[in-house]
């Protein structure tokens, strides 16, 4: 008896050390806070390595680019766990199928992922061509006007998607400061041109608990969203009141993200802003780790 007592006490405290990181301060300076979140969340990611369980990516890109997870090795510490990769971009999902086509407990889906505030289950998104980035990473010729001075084809622009041209091209600075000066004419001259490297994608959307259900994944231990604009609807959309689905760490690309605080610590999470690594991201750490010893969900 004093061996399980003894047990549960060093577990607790334990997980109350690790979490400590991600609990508010009274700290004002942003640095610290800052520092406090990335800590938060690498120790919570490591605290991950060798657990069983699942996890999940909502827009996972090419399973390697923008993937902050697979920048700190964390696939490949958790080889018992079934990860689940959604990515909607018919290009973008080739690629993460070659890439993770070594991993031996995946799923991989071709869909978009939509928040419960919208009806349709058909998502339309505006990406650049890749076969035009590549061929100007490969030949240096510009398709792009000259009239937009000195913006330039990235290989980033792969990543650049959004649910409208507008999100596409601010996230490629088309509308620069050589853009406003051009005449109304001029403007709409230069994004014709721009629209010609867009390819406009209609996909298959699912929301997320029809993703949960679809992949009947249990235990889901890291869950981490960047879905072209909607990652504040789609975290609005966790089924977080769902005795089965509390993940443990929840990473998501910082777009106004403070918006879905209250949701998220009303249902039992730690949150902090800002860890940057692939730009700025909110994470949000389960509170009362404890509970995943006696299974009583927060």
């Amino acid at each position: 008896m004093w061996l399980s007592v003894l047990l549960v006490a060093a577990l607790w405290q334990c997980t109350a050390s690790l979490h400590h990181m991600c609990q508010d301060t009274n700290t004002t300076d942003n640095e610290e806070i800052k520092r406090r979140c990335t800590a938060c969340y690498m120790e919570t990611l490591a605290s991950l390595k060798g657990t069983e369980g699942s996890d999940i990516v909502f827009g996972a890109n090419n399973g390697k680019s923008f993937d902050p997870a697979w920048g700190f090795g964390y696939w490949d510490s958790v080889p018992q766990h079934t990860i689940t990769w959604v990515e909607p971009v018919p290009a973008l999902f080739a690629e993460l199928t070659e890439n993770t086509k070594n991993v031996p407990n995946k799923i991989l889906l071709n869909k978009a992922v939509r928040p419960l505030s919208m009806s349709s289950n058909v998502l339309e998104i505006f990406c650049y061509n890749f076969s035009v980035i590549d061929s100007y990473l490969k030949d240096g010729v510009n398709p792009l006007p000259p009239a937009l001075g000195a913006v330039k084809i990235q290989d980033y622009w792969r990543a650049l998607c959004g649910i409208d041209k507008e999100e596409v091209y601010h996230s490629a600075n088309i509308k620069n400061e050589n853009f406003r000066g051009l005449s109304l004419e001029e403007q709409q001259a230069a994004l014709a041109e721009v629209d010609k490297i867009i390819v406009k994608h209609s996909i298959d959307a699912l929301t997320p608990e029809e993703i949960l259900k679809e992949t009947g994944l249990k235990d889901v231990r890291y869950l981490q969203i960047d879905v072209e604009g909607l990652d504040n609807d789609i975290v609005k959309s966790l089924p977080l009141q769902k005795s089965d689905f509390h993940p443990d760490l929840i990473l998501y690309e910082n777009r106004q993200g403070s918006a879905v605080r209250d949701y998220l610590e009303a249902n039992g999470y730690y949150w902090c802003c800002c860890f940057n690594k692939y730009g700025s991201n909110i994470v949000a750490a389960r509170k009362d780790p404890q509970d995943q010893v006696t299974g009583t969900p927060v």
